[in-house]
């Protein structure tokens, strides 16, 4: 006989500071953690799973994270919420959510992320919110039938490249995050969520190419992703 058992955390700690009232994740009623700081991160764990939930010799046949949440974005910003699971080997996976307007639960599988899984490992896991804030401006891109521009997006949690034409709603696309938008400062390349894709028509009265040298971008992207 198959059944589902679900834990709220008992235990939490920053990573990163920003998220208000932490404590408050710990039981589903109404009075929430929340955060405006861009990159917040906050661990929860203190599962406490018991035999009487897995008694000895079950099998654990799906794991999964959740997060009961909604955003809203103010001006010039898009915000989510992050799910984030470090694996017991040290790396980590990160899933934005569906953005929401009111109180949602999403869940996410993540019983391929560890290679099994028993009453100590569920104990132990990892699990952590981020608040993660975009400029809510757009790109303008060209492609034409007898040359594509490729970009670089998340898929699966490693970075691949795709033509624009491939390009849909959903994917995270590899920009520059500027720290101040509105003043242009410097900042960091970092994955974006695709809000929307539209094409159109270009009458091209001038074309510039701009060239550069080589460029390497494999441990940067370790970095980033």
């Amino acid at each position: 006989m198959s059944q589902v058992v679900t834990k709220f955390p008992t235990t939490t700690t920053a990573i990163v500071a920003g998220w208000t009232n932490p404590t408050n994740a710990y039981v589903e009623d109404g009075v929430n953690t929340y955060s405006s700081t861009n990159g917040a991160e906050q661990k929860y764990g203190g599962w406490n799973f018991t035999t009487n939930d897995i008694p000895p010799g079950s099998t654990i046949t799906k794991v999964e994270m959740g997060a009961k949440h909604y955003e809203t974005n103010p001006t010039g910003y898009i915000h989510y919420t992050q799910l984030k699971y470090v694996r017991s080997t040290g790396t980590s996976a990160i899933y934005t959510l569906t953005q929401r307007s009111s109180l949602t639960w999403d869940w996410i599988d993540i019983t391929s992320q560890e290679s099994s899984w028993d009453l100590t490992r569920l104990n132990n896991a990892d699990v952590r919110i981020v608040m993660y804030e975009i400029a809510s401006e757009g790109g303008c891109y060209v492609e034409t039938e007898d040359e594509k521009t490729y970009v670089i997006c998340r898929v699966d949690g490693k970075p691949r490249l795709k033509s624009l034409s491939e390009v849909k709603v959903g994917d995270e696309l590899l920009i520059c995050h500027y720290r101040d938008a509105s003043a242009k400062k410097p900042g960091w390349m970092r994955f974006s969520k695709v809000l929307a894709v539209r094409a159109a028509e270009l009458r091209q009265e001038e074309v510039v190419e701009i060239w550069s040298g080589e460029v390497d971008l494999s441990e940067k992207l370790r970095t980033v992703c």
